[in-house]
């Protein structure tokens, strides 16, 4: 005798996203990329940094502190052809929500643009440093009036393996997936060459200062003399010469003492974006530097949307089913349901075989605009843990739900493999709670059969033998 098993269900539209960005493979990129930026500050940021330098000073422009500038942003997921080496979307939101982080200092607030976060551009080639990484993708794929990020697994500027680049020519930013892992700064590091700083090391790249050596005389003071037309020519953000990565002590200063024209000796501080410290280092810009930033954005007028409707999301979702703990969820056909907070329009689910949810053990993580989901991607007899995370265009920074835990049983819900089984139908559908539930079945042989009926929770309603 064949069991027959029936679920009522709902049906959602969702899209999936597979992939885990490894701390490994990021240490890995790290050490063999140099963990180097690899942005030229040629003729046009010079004239752009010029421009907004002679804005701030000679024409007194003050940063206005009491409203918010919003910016629209893509993330590009770039993958090879066939779609691999990609980086997690999931993990994409996490590091736009990291970005913002650090910029909130500047009332800057980057939102995802109309494209979002796209993850359908797979080009081996351009995920892989080669050509036209570094002109046709970006000039292909790009949404107009925003900030295009592109995630690739390597990236190269010139020649030469980095971590990320901002390309003045195409006006994007260049990250590689290795340098895109937690406390990663790389794409704050290049959102600010975007918008005209240089490195607080400028005019010292790819030369080495040998600590203990006194400079000469035309560079950055200590006392800030020169600080208007060397280095950075930020006056608040201190001389710099080490153009390698360096790692912050204890005091959150580099341990290579400088020494300056005057031949006054300082440790530079680790704290800005725009220099080469390590990255648990950094905490943000100056102020010179964020007015900078202000300028050049209100320069480029396009990128400002002063209509933004920024709303923040301030409760996490409630995980109601399966009920926690259930024993007997169909593992075939399981049904997951948890409530919408209020300004949520997305989620991001996680199904892990682990109760840490460690990446090993990802079994489903995917983003969905809709509060519910099944799965027939699940295993017979198998304890499962889920979370969700809820999101919108603007705000990204939600935690996590708390952890709901789940067992699936033994029966498949499937139909296909009846013999004699031509279909089924549960009217009403939605049923109505107190009514009768009335099952048509549709048979091509006599047979007797055992029909169960279950919930969407994976609750037991009634199970009947049945001569059909």
């Amino acid at each position: 005798m064949k069991n027959i098993l029936f679920t009522l269900i709902l049906f959602v539209f969702s899209y999936t996203i597979y992939g885990q960005a490894a701390n490994e493979a990021q240490r890995i990129y790290e050490a063999n990329a140099g963990d180097y930026c690899g942005t030229h500050f040629d003729e046009t940021m010079e004239a752009r940094l010029d421009r907004n330098l002679r804005i701030m000073r000679k024409e007194g422009f003050t940063r206005n502190t009491s409203t918010w500038t919003y910016v629209p942003i893509t993330l590009w997921l770039v993958g090879n052809d066939n779609g691999s080496n990609k980086y997690s979307k999931t993990e994409a939101l996490t590091r736009l929500c990291e970005l913002n982080e650090m910029y909130h200092s500047l009332n800057v607030h980057f939102y995802l643009s109309e494209d979002g976060i796209r993850d359908d551009l797979n080009n081996t080639a351009w995920n892989t440093g080669g050509s036209g990484q570094n002109g046709v993708m970006s000039w292909l794929n790009r949404t107009p009036n925003a900030v295009n990020a592109y995630i690739v697994q390597t990236a190269v500027s010139g020649t030469t393996v980095v971590c990320g680049y901002y390309t003045p020519a195409q006006d994007v930013v260049i990250v590689a997936s290795g340098c895109f892992g937690f406390n990663s700064t790389t794409l704050q590091h290049e959102a600010g060459h975007f918008f005209s700083l240089p490195h607080t090391f400028s005019g010292w790249e790819g030369q080495n200062y040998s600590c203990g050596t006194q400079v000469a005389p035309i560079n950055e003071h200590v006392d800030g003399t020169y600080c208007e037309t060397e280095g950075d020519r930020f006056c608040d953000t201190g001389p710099d010469y080490l153009s390698d990565r360096w790692t912050c002590n204890g005091n959150g200063q580099s341990s290579c003492q400088h020494i300056d024209p005057a031949g006054v000796a300082f440790f530079p501080e680790g704290w800005n974006a725009m220099s080469y410290s390590n990255d648990f280092c950094v905490t943000g810009f100056s102020n010179e530097q964020s007015t900078a930033m202000q300028v050049d954005l209100d320069e480029r007028g396009n990128l400002i949307n002063p209509t933004f409707d920024y709303q923040a999301i301030g409760t996490n979702p409630v995980l109601s089913i399966p009920a926690e703990g259930s024993t007997n969820v169909p593992y075939d056909y399981a049904y997951l349901y948890w409530s919408a907070p209020a300004n949520a329009t997305s989620y991001v689910l996680e199904i892990n075989r682990n109760s840490n949810f460690s990446n090993s053990q990802v079994v489903e993580e995917l983003c969905l605009n809709t509060n519910e989901y099944y799965t027939s991607s699940l295993a017979p007899n198998t304890t499962y843990y889920w979370r969700v995370k809820p999101y919108n265009v603007g705000y990204t920074c939600s935690a996590w739900s708390a952890r709901g835990t789940f067992t699936t049983n033994s029966f498949a819900v499937g139909t296909q493999e009846v013999a004699g089984l031509n279909g089924f139908e549960i009217m009403p559908n939605p049923v109505v709670t107190g009514n009768d539930i009335i099952l048509n079945i549709e048979m091509n042989e006599a047979k007797e059969v055992d029909a169960k009926l279950f919930s969407i929770d994976g609750r037991l309603i009634t199970s009947k033998t049945l001569n059909l």
